[in-house]
């Protein structure tokens, strides 16, 4: 009887797994649901450090440049680059906002907590006298980037489209983020790369 039982719950498992692994209608999930483990902007502490390094199309050196997270007020994370330009980083609710000012209010969006392939959202800003507006789209989470840092897995690439004055197209920029690290790759309209080359965390 038992050898029975056994031979049938053998025979179902193995059904499953069949169904399961079949190439054919595989159901691919949306959503990206976080696991009870999964705390995304673990990145945004005192002291944390990230240096990166730039090469143009030809993948010659360019130059490089470093951040630092020098101090923290309510929640706001003030950034500095060593060229003496700074920012501010908070946790929004639900994303990572970036806000070149102390405020309460605004940010742009740089990434959702839980991201998805085509979401999208757009940012708004002013900058020499013109109005901009950055049109994001969520292109894979599931990247692998490899750095001088390391290799970086579930890394999410976003595509953004800027256009100046309403619907004047302007140029498209892709970033590769993580939500543990921040910035891990980017890729700019004039062809300069950005790569993390060292961080102390």
């Amino acid at each position: 009887m038992n050898t029975l039982k056994t031979k049938l719950l053998m025979a179902v498992v193995l059904s499953l797994m069949f169904v399961g692994c079949s190439s054919d209608n595989v159901a691919v999930p949306h959503y990206v649901i976080p696991t009870t483990n999964d705390k995304p902007f673990t990145f945004l502490k005192v002291g944390n450090k990230w240096e990166y390094a730039k090469y143009n199309e030809q993948l010659q050196y360019a130059g490089y440049f470093t951040q630092k997270i020098v101090s923290e007020n309510a929640g706001y994370y003030k950034l500095e680059y060593d060229n003496g330009n700074q920012e501010y980083w908070y946790d929004g609710d639900e994303c990572w906002k970036v806000k070149m000012y102390y405020s309460t209010i605004g940010g742009e969006i740089q990434l959702y907590k839980n991201c998805y392939v085509e979401q999208k959202w757009s940012n708004y800003y002013m900058s020499g006298g013109y109005g901009f507006e950055d049109r994001i789209e969520v292109i894979s989470v599931s990247e692998v980037v490899s750095t001088f840092a390391g290799t970086f897995t579930n890394c999410i690439q976003l595509q953004v489209e800027t256009y100046i004055e309403g619907d004047q197209f302007c140029h498209i920029e892709c970033y590769w983020l993580h939500k543990n690290i921040g910035l891990i790759k980017s890729k700019n309209y004039r062809g300069i790369t950005t790569v993390l080359h060292k961080k102390n965390f």
